[in-house]
């Protein structure tokens, strides 16, 4: 069993869960199998957010803003937008290219101001992709050589420690809450 779902309880009935078939999908669509503990959280919590800061995204949510393919969309074009907008006389380095690219960055979660963005680094196996956790304002980025599940457990238990993300997240007076929602 996942030590996250000890910690934090999965709720009664999640939803806007996936079923073989549309994991299959998914799969098909990007490309890239989707690591099997990204999918089980899922399965398990359906869409929704961890506390009140870290949301999931989930390919079989309706709220566009929770969802994978929407959000890989929408970085893809304003990745797009800003190298045609781009100044010429200057040269910036852009530490990581958005997936398809090689190495390239996979989305599965966001803060609640949507402006921190959680990846995944697409390279190896699905099982072996590392956390990178991006503030996309200022180009201020983290890596954790953690797969999904052991990142957020790690994370909520206060064994990593993140310059990015407030101060005083996660709580030591409340625990972590998963908070399902629905469109």
């Amino acid at each position: 069993m996942n030590p996250l779902f000890d910690l934090i309880a999965p709720p009664p009935k999640p939803v806007e869960t996936g079923t073989s078939k549309t994991w299959k999908e998914s799969d098909t669509f990007l490309g890239v199998p989707l690591p099997a503990d990204y999918k089980d959280l899922i399965d398990h919590y359906g869409t929704g957010s961890f506390g009140d800061l870290i949301m999931v995204y989930s390919p079989f949510t309706q709220i566009e803003y929770l969802n994978l393919f929407y959000a890989l969309d929408t970085l893809q074009q304003a990745d797009q937008q800003t190298q045609k907008l781009g100044d010429r006389s200057w040269t910036a380095v852009q530490p990581f290219a958005y997936y398809p690219a090689l190495k390239g960055l996979l989305p599965w979660g966001c803060t609640r101001n949507l402006s921190q963005v959680f990846f995944w680094q697409v390279k190896g196996a699905p099982a072996k992709w590392e956390t990178v956790f991006y503030n996309l304002r200022n180009g201020e980025y983290e890596v954790w050589k953690y797969p999904l599940s052991e990142f957020l457990y790690r994370l909520f238990t206060r064994q990593i420690e993140s310059v990015l993300l407030p101060e005083d997240f996660p709580s030591i007076e409340e625990p972590i809450r998963f908070i399902t929602i629905s469109g």
